[in-house]
């Protein structure tokens, strides 16, 4: 899918008022939660949804009228051209008031601040392919995920330092890492995405264990059997689920917790599968994914041109806006304010296109984050 309309000016900051399209639903929302409702009827309550892609015009580089959900505009603006061959990962560093990110396939990490626009870029060349990051809880350092395995990285000296963990050598497979958070309480919960993911090969989904002072240790916490590729997760506000997106299904999935905010089981082996939500494929495939003050979730539909909300009680998509280029990987809130989607895209086939691989910044008004990204709990030895 490729855009259409007047070039773009890439040595400005560019601004579009796009087409952004919901719809209303007329229906009674329960307000209970899906934690109350028996588990047959709950694993059945969103499975299959079918959501009914909104009639919407192909995005364009200029302005056009735009009408949203509840009568509000949203306006998208390419804040950050830097081409990157795969953005990803995008976190608020809410202390220093940047957002970092990867270039999984160029081997950067980036950190940049909006307001002076000065960026700081930190080579990955000697370690691999960075996938996800997240601030350290302790420390000047990011704590990422680089291939099989989870590095400190020095944010003042701008380097990779300690290898904190690695997959366990019999758990290893022609993989990276993929997307990843710490939990609420600071755990990283990551998942993995294999190599020959098109063919059909699974993946599997690692917290990083160990005491916060080390040593650490990465432990199964989905198997091949139980995921085909880990991306985009966030965890309800009482953090007895969390939701994340299975990219290779088209599904975002909810599942119960442990108490350092992994999937759990229960006392047969199985995940405890709280909900589903299903994605038509011509909407997209769901990326990266992150939560608003409301607790909806937020996720990036990678090849459909568009970031969209979803309602976690009944699957329904409160909401799309549409991003100017066709690979959009992942939504983060920042800003002073988190009144800001931060979205990063990818440039992989599409050199031609104007924009891609940039970060896009989305504002809405009445809409903003739940809480800045949370920290690992892990050791920083001098």
């Amino acid at each position: 899918m490729s855009t259409s309309g007047a070039p773009l000016h890439l040595k400005d900051i560019l601004r579009f008022n796009l087409v952004c399209s919901s719809e209303e639903r007329h229906r009674t929302h329960s307000s209970a939660s899906t934690s109350k409702i028996p588990s047959a009827q709950r694993q059945s309550l969103v499975r299959g949804y079918s959501l009914r892609a909104p009639k919407t015009s192909q995005p364009r580089c200029r302005q056009m009228a735009c009408h949203a959900y509840g009568g509000r505009d949203a306006t998208v603006e390419l804040a950050l051209d830097i081409s990157a061959v795969l953005g990803e990962g995008p976190t608020w560093l809410d202390e220093q008031k940047r957002l970092a990110f990867v270039d999984i396939e160029g081997k950067r990490i980036h950190i940049w601040d909006p307001v002076s626009d000065e960026l700081d870029t930190i080579s990955t060349e000697a370690v691999g392919r960075p996938s996800t990051l997240t601030p350290s809880r302790e420390g000047n350092f990011l704590v990422v995920a680089i291939e099989q395995s989870v590095y400190l990285v020095d944010i003042q000296k701008k380097k990779v330092g300690e290898k904190l963990a690695e997959v366990p050598y019999e758990l290893q497979r022609p993989c990276r890492f993929n997307d990843g958070k710490a939990s609420p309480v600071g755990t990283l919960v990551v998942g993995t995405m294999h190599d020959k993911w098109v063919e059909g090969e699974p993946a599997q989904m690692f917290k990083l264990g160990g005491k916060p002072m080390g040593p650490h240790s990465l432990e199964q916490v989905m198997t091949e059997d139980e995921l085909m590729m880990g991306n985009g997760l966030v965890w309800t506000e009482d953090m007895k689920s969390m939701w994340h997106c299975d990219t290779t299904t088209n599904c975002i999935n909810e599942w119960r917790c442990d108490r350092d905010g992994a999937p759990a089981r229960g006392e047969d082996g199985k995940l405890d599968r709280l909900n589903q939500i299903c994605i038509p494929k011509e909407e997209g495939s769901p990326d990266g994914m992150t939560n608003d003050a409301e607790g909806n979730l937020w996720v990036a539909l990678f090849g459909g041109s568009a970031i969209a909300c979803y309602s976690p009680q009944t699957g329904e998509q409160l909401r799309k806006v549409h991003i100017p280029v066709e690979k959009v990987t992942c939504p983060i809130f920042g800003g002073a304010e988190l009144d800001t989607i931060y979205v990063t895209t990818a440039k992989i086939g599409l050199d031609d296109i104007p924009g891609a691989g940039g970060i896009f910044a989305v504002k809405i008004p009445g809409i903003k984050g739940k809480c800045p990204a949370y920290t690992a709990n892990v050791a920083i030895r001098d």
